[in-house]
């Protein structure tokens, strides 16, 4: 039974970033998947690193120190070194990636246990997926604080690496799209920046009618990708998108207001746009989850009080009051 629920929750995660965040905010995922990495069970285990790799983006805390205790690290070290699993590879190099360059312990024990020439191996063979993620986790190791890791690296010959990197990007640079980080085209990733449709989409937030909004925020959602999230949030802002959208909580009747909360939900996760955007939100969101409206229902009235909690979350305001309000 473990197993098929393991693999249900691992599909819904990479297609829905939403519920990774539920998962990791309100259900203590991180506490829950770290023991299977203990089991016996290797398709068990190799589910664990990749939900893992999705939890420690919003939620690192309490990994190292699970990591640190003995025989752990050198599982993850053994995913690294598996390039038979693309994905399982590209996982571990992930979750290495999210976790706190500061944790000097954690990054001495993998150059004790070879977890850096794993690192150095995946660059030099892995996929493009595993490579990506395996640069960001070599960071770790070139702290100029920790000289010894420093030269490591150089030992082990990262850096004509990272040159070598650096004259591919230069001899094949091309833009890329600043929501998507790729190279788009109308004709084949359908790409809305490229069609310069995404100020037509806006203008028909600004228009305020019902049926035009809904498809144009339906529209702008898939801009704002699970993957990399700040991409998308950030040519919405620039598009000046958010404003309408916020004020679609004011005005727009309940499925589209529903679409309007699927959409701040995915923004919202952004540093920058809670910054710029969270007071504004937050009144538009306590108003809806404090109000009886008979013409809302209580999912959406729900469903705000979960984008606010986010919100909350990643503001670091207090919502307790207002949780006690809810349930009360």
């Amino acid at each position: 039974m473990l197993r098929p629920a393991l693999r249900a929750l691992l599909g819904i995660c990479k297609s829905e970033a939403r519920f990774i965040k539920t998962a990791v905010l309100t259900a203590n995922g991180v506490s829950l998947i770290l023991p299977l990495l203990d089991g016996s069970d290797p398709e068990i285990r190799e589910i664990a690193i990749n939900l893992l790799s999705l939890f420690s983006q919003h939620e690192p805390e309490g990994v190292v120190e699970y990591l640190l205790k003995p025989k752990r690290l050198e599982a993850l070290v053994g995913f690294l070194e598996n390039g038979d699993k693309a994905d399982v590879q590209m996982a571990a190099a992930g979750l290495l990636a999210n976790l706190p360059k500061s944790e000097v312990p954690l990054t001495m024990k993998l150059i004790e246990l070879e977890g850096l020439n794993a690192i150095i191996s995946i660059l030099r063979s892995g996929t493009m997926g595993a490579k990506e993620n395996a640069l960001t986790a070599l960071f770790r190791f070139t702290d100029p604080a920790n000289l010894d890791s420093q030269r490591k690296v150089v030992e082990l010959g990262a850096y004509p690496l990272l040159v070598r990197f650096l004259r591919v990007v230069r001899s094949s640079r091309v833009p890329l799209c600043p929501a998507h980080g790729g190279i788009c085209s109308v004709e084949t990733t359908f790409c809305l920046l490229k069609a310069d449709a995404l100020a037509g989409l806006v203008a028909l937030l600004h228009e305020e009618i019902d049926a035009t909004a809904y498809e144009a925020i339906q529209t702008l959602s898939t801009l704002v990708r699970e993957d990399s999230p700040q991409r998308g949030a950030n040519v919405l802002h620039k598009a000046d998108a958010i404003n309408p959208t916020l004020e679609i909580l004011n005005w727009g009747p309940g499925p589209l207001k529903e679409q309007a909360l699927v959409l701040l939900e995915k923004v919202l996760t952004v540093k920058e746009m809670v910054e710029k955007y969270g007071s504004i939100a937050r009144l538009r969101l306590v108003d809806i989850t404090g109000r009886i409206n008979i013409h809302e229902d209580g999912n959406f009235r729900r469903k705000a009080a979960g984008v606010l909690a986010l919100l909350e979350r990643y503001s670091g305001f207090d919502t307790s009051s207002l949780a006690t309000g809810l349930n009360g």
